[in-house]
């Protein structure tokens, strides 16, 4: 048995003759590698999820039409060729396409083409030859904002309503998806407000039971929603009158039925306001009195409380003439100086003309009118001395001023 053991131990001992045997394993090794590349074995090899090349999905939007819904987006491929050949071979090598120029609304099923690069290498199998796709069109509608509030503005704060910037938004997507929004809402909250202010708020669009309709696009995200928190305040009404009556006529008064309104508004506008007019009334060509409505003239952010009907009344009456003739009982003396008498020496000068509105002119007696003469205890001679007409009534003497001057004679009393 020892000799066994030592005739195995010497034919493979390397210490011994160790150059011949190195040469023969090298020679052994090039032998193998050589024998390999000639014989060249065909193998099959399988590339996992290998990505579809749609054909013509750009040109989808085009054609208004959307795929919709899960579908494959990569294949398995089993390739088979020569060993050396397939190892070189990568995933590029192989090309997968679908050609969806031709399709259309609803639901098809398409070819898958696989391609080699490589012509040397053929196609043992591939995971699926058609594919079935489902087409939806694209579409869009355009809807207005609604808003949601939450909280309340508390007295004596006004809520005067919200406004969006933009508000409407276009909901666009699949026409399945988009047929489901019923309304896009924003939302803003009006908890402790005190004055107007600017919210951003978040697009979103719902459906009949508010629940999120996802897949559809909004051509905005947000909207800028502006609340105005208001105020009361009452204030006088002016009326604001221009141009001028015809001649021969006169204005006698222009009256509001109310001339006190209680106005709401933004705080910073409404604080500054001590009253507010009406839109410019012209007199141009009127001739007669009348009740008319008018419009306030008010500053922007700025309404009635309660909206109502304004009045205002117009007296307009003609301009007339009327002459009258004072006795001397109308003529009071001042300062006359004791012991004289005086008289006038030019009776026609006190003709008197008024000018007035009708309704006066003619509610005047001749005993209405007096005449005044300061005579300033003048010693006796002859003056021509001013006189001052007393009438209780709003009339014009249309004498000039300069005219409005008497002859009087001053004499000594003979008594």
């Amino acid at each position: 048995m020892k000799n066994i053991f030592k005739d195995i131990w010497d034919r493979f001992n390397l210490t011994k003759n160790t150059t011949q045997k190195l040469i023969s394993l090298l020679f052994a090794i090039v032998f193998w590698i050589f024998v390999m590349d000639i014989e060249n074995p065909e193998i099959i090899k399988t590339f996992n999820r290998v990505p579809i090349d749609f054909l013509g999905i750009e040109q989808l939007a085009d054609e208004q039409l959307e795929i919709f819904g899960d579908y494959t987006r990569a294949i398995d491929v089993k390739v088979k060729g020569r060993r050396k050949e397939v190892l070189a071979m990568t995933q590029d090598d192989i090309r997968i396409t679908v050609d969806l120029y031709r399709a259309t609304e609803g639901e098809g099923k398409f070819s898958i083409m696989v391609t080699l690069l490589n012509d040397d290498i053929s196609i043992e199998s591939i995971e699926k030859s058609i594919i079935e796709l489902s087409f939806d069109g694209l579409t869009d509608k355009e809807m207005p904002i609604e808003i949601v509030q939450k909280g309340s503005v508390e007295a004596p704060y006004i809520f005067g309503g919200v406004s969006s910037v933009p508000k409407d938004v276009v909901v666009s997507g699949p026409r399945r998806f988009v047929d489901k929004v019923t309304h896009v809402v924003a939302h803003i909250d009006l908890t402790e407000a005190r004055s107007t202010f600017e919210w951003v708020s978040t697009l979103v669009p719902l459906d009949e039971n508010d629940e999120v309709v996802n897949k559809v696009t909004l051509s905005s995200k947000e909207t800028k929603l502006i609340a105005n928190i208001m105020e009361e305040k009452t204030v006088r009404i002016v009326p604001l009158i221009v141009d001028e009556l015809p001649l021969g006529y006169k204005l006698i008064s222009a009256a509001l039925d109310n001339q006190l309104v209680t106005l709401v508004g933004i705080t910073e506008v409404i604080d500054q306001l001590d009253g507010v007019t009406i839109e410019p009334i012209s007199l141009k060509d009127r001739t007669e009195s009348k009740a008319e409505e008018v419009i306030l003239s008010l500053p922007a952010g700025v309404t009635e409380s309660v909206e109502s009907v304004h009045v205002l009344n117009l007296e307009i009456e003609a301009v007339v003439e009327r002459a009258f003739s004072p006795t001397s009982d109308q003529i009071t003396w001042l300062n006359q100086a004791e012991n004289t008498e005086v008289v006038i020496t030019d009776p026609q000068l006190l003709e008197i003309v008024l000018s007035g509105v009708e309704s006066q002119i003619n509610q005047i007696e001749l005993e209405d009118i007096k005449l005044l003469i300061e005579l300033s205890e003048k010693a006796p001679g002859e003056y021509i001395l001013p006189v001052t007409l007393v009438v209780d009534a709003d009339v014009e003497w249309l004498l000039p001023v300069e005219d409005r001057q008497v002859n009087v004679l001053i004499t000594e009393s003979t008594e």
